[in-house]
């Protein structure tokens, strides 16, 4: 065992004589006492107590850290947005005329028209809508025997019914049509190429005049690709638990080994 230098020879000739003690007795230091500080035991036992807790402690943190070590890293999820296309199909419209109120006199007629391109519009889906009511007179508009007739057309078959020429209406309204419990008369037409289309309010069959108010929208369906963003996940990796291990491990084995290495 290593131990401190050895004491003088005049240190344990010193711890010889008696020493007087509190009582005026004579008080002397044990032979084992002597003995101890003499071989240097009380320092042989600090370093075997120092080399025992450097071994105990350095088994305990490789012990430790190795568990923290082979333990699974913490995971969790982190969101993030990936861009994708998606068909989406939205109702469109476009108003034509919105509760305008007009008077056609006598003998007369009254239009309005609208140039419709069907392009960027889902084939099949373009419509006029709409509908209208008299206002003057309420009670009876189709008094007097004669008629009051709604037309759609499209641009060439409109030039021939002005010209009094044959023609062909995508819609005809007369009284038959006419709704008598809400006043009013309405109508739906499918187009079915791009043109400039004809709503016309003939009363030239009528002796008075008629007041009515009008609504009628331009409707269509529009599919188009529409970038959409969904939220998915990538997981992350924490390892901070394993590095603190191996900080501790590494410490554990540090001790132990200078644990081991002190001479015996």
């Amino acid at each position: 065992m290593r131990t401190l230098p050895k004491l003088s020879k005049a240190f344990f000739r010193h711890l010889k004589q008696p020493c007087l003690g509190r009582r005026g007795g004579s008080d002397y230091i044990t032979a084992t006492t002597k003995q101890f500080f003499a071989y240097g035991k009380f320092w042989d036992f600090c370093e075997l107590t120092v080399q025992a807790f450097a071994l105990v402690l350095g088994i305990i943190l490789l012990i430790l850290g190795s568990t923290l070590m082979i333990m699974e890293p913490t995971t969790y999820q982190v969101p993030y947005q990936v861009p994708y296309t998606d068909t989406v199909t939205s109702d469109k419209s476009s108003p034509i005329l919105s509760s305008q109120t007009y008077t056609v006199q006598p003998q007369d007629y009254w239009y309005i028209y609208e140039s419709v391109d069907l392009s960027g519009k889902d084939p099949g889906t373009v419509h006029i809508q709409g509908s209208f009511s008299f206002i003057s007179p309420t009670s009876d508009p189709f008094s007097g025997g004669y008629d009051f007739a709604f037309y759609l057309f499209d641009s060439a078959n409109y030039a021939q019914w002005e010209q009094g020429s044959s023609s062909t209406s995508l819609k005809k309204l007369t009284k038959s049509n006419y709704s008598v419990s809400l006043h009013a008369c309405y109508f739906d037409v499918a187009l079915s190429h791009s043109d400039t289309y004809y709503l016309v309010f003939d009363n030239t069959a009528q002796s008075v005049s008629r007041t009515f108010m009008v609504t009628a929208n331009l409707v269509w369906k529009l599919t188009e690709n529409v970038t959409k963003y969904r939220t998915e996940y990538y997981t992350m990796y924490d390892y901070t638990r394993s590095l603190t291990g191996l900080v501790i491990a590494t410490t554990g084995l540090m001790c132990t080994i200078a644990g081991a290495a002190m001479k015996t």
